[in-house]
């Protein structure tokens, strides 16, 4: 498993109105074969995650939300930052609330011995 070493963090400004945040997948990986419920599963695991460390609520919406999350290709991202092969996603502050995952790295989902899953 390898640990994410280069990241900017924003501070001013970056602040919900609320300690109840609603996310939702908005655009689900194209390439990788993985089902949206997959997907689901573990964004709503990473939440609970956050939830568990912070005074933070999440709860998953199917319309509008506080957090849009996307999975979009590097070479037809609008994104400039994806077309850097080493930019694995980006995420805007909280007033904004995206968060886009760069498509074109493999993603997948491991289950605690290391192997993958669908």
């Amino acid at each position: 498993m390898s640990a994410i070493t280069n990241y900017i963090m924003f501070v001013a400004g970056s602040k919900w109105e609320s300690r109840e945040i609603t996310f939702r997948v908005s655009r689900y990986p194209d390439k990788q074969g993985l089902t949206r419920m997959a997907v689901d599963e573990v964004v709503e695991q990473a939440f609970a995650t956050w939830a568990s460390e912070t005074n933070l609520t999440f709860r998953q919406a199917s319309g509008s939300a506080d957090i849009n999350i996307a999975f979009i290709e590097a070479n037809s991202s609008r994104i400039q930052y994806f077309r850097n092969w080493t930019i694995f996603g980006y995420a805007y502050t909280p007033s904004t609330g995206r968060v886009y995952f760069n498509e074109d790295w493999g993603w997948s989902i491991r289950n605690s011995s290391g192997k993958p899953q669908k």
